[in-house]
């Protein structure tokens, strides 16, 4: 097993599912030794491996196996869950806006809506605050986690937590009743209204 992945470390495995095959990790440092040891790895070779290296922590391995210190079989179902957790979207919980020389952040469950406004995007807070972003609302679709915010419209994004109500509009559009009461007219377009309903429920 390589130490360093795409993704982290390989304890991280370890810590979250019991490892039963014996193991020999392989690594570009030695700063890991006294880790590796902990994991239960049953040898630790630097890169670039020599043969010897090899054949000898492959011995360790087939010694241990016939002595009966290996436990076959590995927890597939655990082994699935921790890497659909590790590969779990995540999304962005905090943003910083500027205000003159000021840094302020803000959390993304204080956050009612996000909007476009001449060729500027803003974020609006649950106080009533707005303040100018650099994000585009398309470069936001792909950060917000959908099941808290909705593009209502391509110039407006609301989370769900400031809905109040919603109502029939002309052309089979959905005029929406925010709290706060945005600076934008809150309106879902007509496509977007099935989908809209759908996250809305």
């Amino acid at each position: 097993m390589d130490i360093e992945l795409s993704d982290g470390d390989c304890f991280e495995i370890f810590r979250q599912i019991p490892v039963r095959p014996q193991v020999i990790m392989t690594t570009a440092y030695d700063s890991y030794a006294l880790k590796a040891f902990e994991a239960g790895s049953i040898d630790y070779l630097l890169k670039p491996i020599g043969e010897e290296a090899l054949r000898r922590a492959v011995g360790r391995c087939r010694e241990r196996v016939s002595a009966g210190a290996a436990q076959p079989g590995i927890d597939v179902q655990a082994l699935l869950a921790a890497v659909a957790g590790s590969t779990q979207k995540r999304y962005k919980e905090r943003f910083l806006v500027y205000v003159g020389e000021q840094i302020i952040p803000v959390q993304a469950d204080e956050i009612a809506a996000f909007f476009s406004e001449d060729k500027a995007n803003y974020l609006l807070t649950m106080t009533g605050e707005r303040y100018l972003i650099e994000f585009s609302l398309d470069a936001l679709d792909a950060e917000l986690d959908p099941g808290r915010f909705f593009r209502i419209s391509r110039g407006a994004i609301v989370a769900r937590s400031t809905v109040r109500s919603v109502s029939r509009h002309f052309s089979g559009r959905l005029r929406l009743e925010l709290q706060p009461t945005p600076p934008f007219e809150p309106t879902v377009s007509r496509a977007r209204v099935e989908d809209f309903l759908k996250w809305l429920e």
